[in-house]
């Protein structure tokens, strides 16, 4: 009787892991199909079942592809508090910094970069702080550090770890306010400052011309110069919109910038998760 029961758990448990391998399967088979978020469900399934801490990598993977980013970096908590080893939780904190400021959470990037003790992230850890102090100084401020110094020309060049070879060269955003004030000095000045060298050229030519023409008009015919009014009201336009010009320049340099640094940051998340 002993020996009927003992068969009849080896079959069960049998039957039971034969079940876990083709639900695994099935799980993969809809990975490799790029249905991300159903086989993501399908391994939190079956780890619920098992126990197997692996799946909810592979969930959070999965949620990652299908952009629920949210739900990627809920699944990786959720592997961290059930890690018992330091450099295997540090990671996972570093993984979900990363995930964290692709959505531009820098609150929460920043906390899990300052938890993060394990020596063999120094380097990635720094990245992403000074990619923090870059997008959102405050979040730094908020946690009561100093920013990290990063000059206009300055790119960050990572490369000790081997996998953060370069981050993006990202200079600091130009102030529209510098800008506006700059080319009200020198009309196209604060198009030079934002990097739009022929909009400055052509805002300082249109406007100086303006200015001279309106000059010769007014030495010419005094006070009663059409010409003189003419180009004066036309360079004050000018003049005018070449201040707004600056400001917008300026804005639309921070906002390639950025385009350009969260690029930089999506390939490398991407390429490493």
């Amino acid at each position: 009787m002993v020996i009927i029961v003992l068969l009849f758990i080896c079959f069960a448990n049998a039957d039971s892991i034969g079940s876990q391998k083709t639900d695994l399967s099935y799980a993969n088979y809809l990975y490799n199909q790029q249905q991300y978020k159903e086989s993501a469900r399908e391994y939190l399934r079956i780890f619920f079942n098992t126990k197997d801490s692996s799946l909810l990598m592979s969930a959070a993977d999965a949620y990652k592809k299908s952009g629920d980013t949210v739900m990627s970096i809920r699944v990786i908590d959720s592997l961290t508090s059930i890690m018992t080893e330091s450099a295997a939780k540090d990671s996972l904190l570093l993984q979900n910094a990363k995930l964290s400021l692709m959505i531009g959470n820098y609150n929460d990037c920043v906390n899990r970069i300052l938890s993060i003790k394990a020596e063999n992230t120094n380097c990635e850890r720094y990245a992403i702080f000074v990619a923090c102090s870059l997008m959102n100084p405050l979040s730094i401020k908020t946690a009561n550090i100093n920013p990290v110094p990063i000059n206009t020309r300055d790119s960050l060049i990572i490369s000790e770890s081997g996998k953060w070879k370069s981050l993006v060269a990202y200079a600091e955003p130009k102030k529209p306010l510098t800008a506006a004030l700059l080319s009200t000095l020198l009309p196209g000045a604060g198009q030079f400052y934002s990097g739009r060298i022929k909009d400055g050229i052509a805002a300082l030519s249109l406007i100086g011309i303006c200015a001279f023409q309106s000059w010769s008009g007014f030495s010419t015919d005094g006070n009663e110069s059409i010409k003189g009014w003419g180009f004066g009201i036309a360079g004050s336009i000018f003049y005018a919109g070449n201040i707004y010009g600056a400001t917008e320049s300026s804005k639309r340099y921070n906002s390639k910038r950025k385009e350009e640094f969260f690029k930089g940051i999506h390939f490398t998340i991407n390429e490493q998760f």
